[in-house]
C-alpha cells in the first residue's frame, strides 16, 4: 500500500465500531477520504480565531465506524465540501521542500501545508509511521517536545486528527495530522513542558487520588478563578491565554503526576477515569434555568478522549509515554475548563434529565442512528461515539466493589451515559448551523443569553 493512499479494510475499522460495516461503506469512505487527502487543505480558514479545521476525516471515519451506509457517508461528505480550501499544489509555496535541516523555518506557517505533508509522507515511507511518531512526537528531544505541544493547539484538533489516523492505521492520515500540528503555533508547548518540569516537585499519585477533585480545587481557588486572564470572553482567545496563566493553575496541573511504577493496569484505570471525568465535566456544566446546552471547547475534550484509549493500546509505546500523553491531555483539559469560566458542575443536571422524545431515553442503537442522520460537520457524531466508548471502558470501574476505584467515576451506569447522549442530540438537532449547535463559556452568565429558557 502506498503511504499516500487511504485504504481502510474490515481489519482496521476502529476500537469502537458497528458490526454491520459493509463493503460499500468502506469503498465510499476510502474514495472520499482519498479525495480529501489529495485535494484539500487541513484548514479551510487560517484567519478566523486562529484557524478553522477541515473535519472531513473525522466525520467520515466516525460515520463509517458507526455503521453508516454509503449514502449516509456521501451525504456527510457533500454537506461539508463547499467551504473546503484546496491545497494549492500549483502555487510557489507548495514547491518548497522541507528537510530535516530547514524544519524549524516552516513551523507555524499555514501556507506550507503541502510541503509539510510531503515531508511527513516521505519520512513515513522511509521509516514507517510508528518510528516517525517516536522521532517527531514521543522521543522527548527538543523537536519532538515542540511538535507534541503543537498537537494540543487549535482546540486540540491535531491530536484528534492523529488519533483517527492511528486508530484506523492510515499512514496518509497520520501524515496529515503531523503536517497539521507543524503549521500550528506552539503556545501550548511551553505550558505543557512547564507542568512536566514542575511535576518533579509533586509526589506521584497514589491509588486514592481522584481526578474529579482537581476540577473542584481549581474552581474553589480565588487566585486561579479571579485571575484577569479568565475574564468573560477568554473562551474566544484560542490559545492566546497561555503566557498569562496564573502560577497556581500551573501548579495544580503539574500535581496531576501519575505513578510510572504502577504499570499497565494503572494506564488503563487512569485512562478510563479521564474519559469519565472529562465527560462529566463537559456535561454537568448546565444552567438550571436554561435548556441543556454543551460548550464547544469542552465538547472537543470529550471527542479527544477516545484516542487516549487508542494510544494506551499501542504495543510500540512504552508505559512512560502513555502516562505522559494522559498527563498532557488532563492538563490541557484543566486549561479548557478554566477558559470557559470554571462552570459549576451539577451532576443532578445529568441524572434528572428528561429527554425531549418520550419519557425514556433512546437506547444506543436509536441514539447512533439518530446521530448519523443529523446534518452537522462531524462534531455531534464524534461526541456520540466517544460517549458510547466511554460507557464501555468505564463500566468495570464504575461497578467496582473497591470504593477507592468506584469513587473516581462520577458517571455511573449505562443509563447515565445514555442521558448525556440524549442531551447532546436534543440540544443540537434544532440548529442546522454548526456554530449554533453549541454555546461558548458556560461559566459566564452572559453566555447563556443565547440559550432558550427551560420549559
Amino acid at each position: 500500500m502506498s503511504f499516500s493512499t487511504v485504504a481502510i479494510t474490515t481489519a482496521n475499522t476502529g476500537i469502537d465500531h458497528a458490526d454491520n460495516i459493509t463493503p460499500g461503506s468502506l469503498e465510499a469512505a476510502n474514495q472520499l477520504l482519498q479525495h480529501n487527502h489529495d485535494k484539500w487543505h487541513v484548514m479551510w480558514d487560517t484567519v478566523k480565531a486562529g484557524g478553522l479545521h477541515n473535519h472531513q476525516v473525522h466525520y467520515l471515519l466516525t460515520d463509517l465506524a458507526l455503521g453508516a451506509s454509503p449514502e449516509q457517508i456521501k451525504i456527510a461528505f457533500e454537506s461539508n465540501k463547499g467551504y473546503q480550501r484546496e491545497i494549492d499544489a500549483g502555487d510557489e509555496k507548495s514547491k518548497h521542500v522541507i528537510t530535516s535541516e530547514n524544519f524549524e523555518e516552516y513551523l507555524a506557517r499555514y501556507e506550507y501545508y503541502a510541503p509539510w505533508l510531503d515531508f511527513f509522507q516521505n519520512e513515513i515511507n522511509q521509516k514507517g509511521w510508528q518510528a516517525v511518531l517516536g522521532e517527531y512526537l514521543f522521543d522527548e528531544t527538543p523537536r519532538a517536545n515542540d511538535l507534541l505541544g503543537r498537537m494540543f493547539e487549535g482546540a486540540i484538533h491535531p491530536i484528534i486528527h492523529l488519533g483517527f489516523g492511528v486508530e484506523f492505521a492510515q499512514p496518509a492520515i497520520i501524515a496529515e495530522a503531523l503536517a497539521q500540528a507543524a503549521i500550528h503555533r506552539s503556545q501550548a508547548t511551553s505550558y505543557l513542558l512547564r507542568t512536566q518540569e514542575l511535576a518533579s516537585n509533586h509526589p506521584a499519585w497514589t491509588r486514592e487520588k481522584r481526578l474529579m477533585d482537581i476540577f473542584t480545587a481549581v474552581r474553589s481557588n480565588p487566585f486561579i478563578k479571579d485571575a484577569p486572564v479568565f475574564a468573560p470572553g477568554s473562551w474566544d482567545r484560542m490559545g492566546n491565554f497561555f503566557p498569562d496563566l496564573p502560577q497556581p493553575l500551573v501548579e495544580v496541573a503539574a500535581s496531576y503526576t501519575l505513578d510510572r511504577s504502577m504499570g499497565e493496569d494503572e494506564v488503563q484505570l487512569r485512562t478510563a477515569e479521564m474519559i469519565d471525568v472529562i465527560t462529566w465535566m463537559a456535561s454537568a456544566c448546565q444552567n438550571p434555568a436554561k435548556a441543556a446546552k454543551f460548550d464547544f471547547f469542552l465538547m472537543h475534550s470529550v471527542n479527544c478522549s477516545i484516542f487516549l484509549s487508542v494510544f494506551a493500546r499501542l504495543d510500540f509505546l512504552d508505559e512512560h509515554t502513555k502516562f505522559r500523553l494522559l498527563e498532557f491531555k488532563v492538563r490541557m483539559g484543566l486549561v479548557m475548563y478554566a477558559t470557559q469560566g470554571f462552570p459549576e458542575l451539577l451532576t443532578d443536571e445529568i441524572t434528572t434529565y428528561k429527554p425531549r422524545r418520550g419519557d425514556q431515553c433512546m437506547n444506543w442503537t436509536e441514539v447512533i442512528e439518530r446521530a448519523k442522520n443529523m446534518p452537522c460537520d462531524g462534531h455531534v457524531v464524534k461526541f456520540i461515539r466517544a460517549l458510547h466508548h466511554g460507557s464501555i471502558v468505564c463500566r468495570p470501574y464504575e461497578d467496582s466493589k473497591d470504593e477507592t476505584i468506584a469513587s473516581k467515576f462520577p458517571i455511573k451506569g449505562t443509563e447515565m451515559w445514555l442521558k448525556i447522549a440524549n442531551m447532546v442530540l436534543d440540544s443540537t438537532e434544532d440548529y442546522p448551523g454548526t456554530y449554533d449547535k453549541w454555546m461558548r463559556g458556560p461559566g459566564f452568565d452572559a453566555a447563556w443569553d443565547i440559550v432558550p429558557d427551560r420549559k
